[in-house]
């Protein structure tokens, strides 16, 4: 997430303040669970769901008191796996 911006986190966190949430993550269309907050106190949980052989983290989010986000700049968001891809992003648009 190379366009990830700390106006974003911060909401998130205000958000988990305001409302006590467990999890709160930018949605745009689709959950961005890399750039959620989450609460500490959720690492037993966490632990129980591996030790059942749960990897997703939707498990940990649909067990979790979690609120949805929706983001006004999408590109916060964009998701980069690779150099090729983050150089694609870097290329001007014709």
């Amino acid at each position: 997430m190379p366009f990830l911006a700390v106006e974003l986190i911060d909401d998130l966190a205000r958000r988990a303040l305001e409302t006590g949430a467990e999890v709160v993550l930018p949605w745009d269309g689709q959950d961005h669970y890399l750039a959620a907050v989450y609460r500490t106190d959720l690492a037993d949980r966490v632990e129980a769901l591996v030790a059942a052989g749960e990897r997703k983290m939707r498990a940990l989010v649909d067990s979790s008191d979690a609120q949805r986000v929706v983001t006004s700049d999408s590109r916060w968001l964009t998701n980069v796996n690779t150099d090729a891809e983050l150089r694609a992003l870097a290329q001007p648009r014709s």
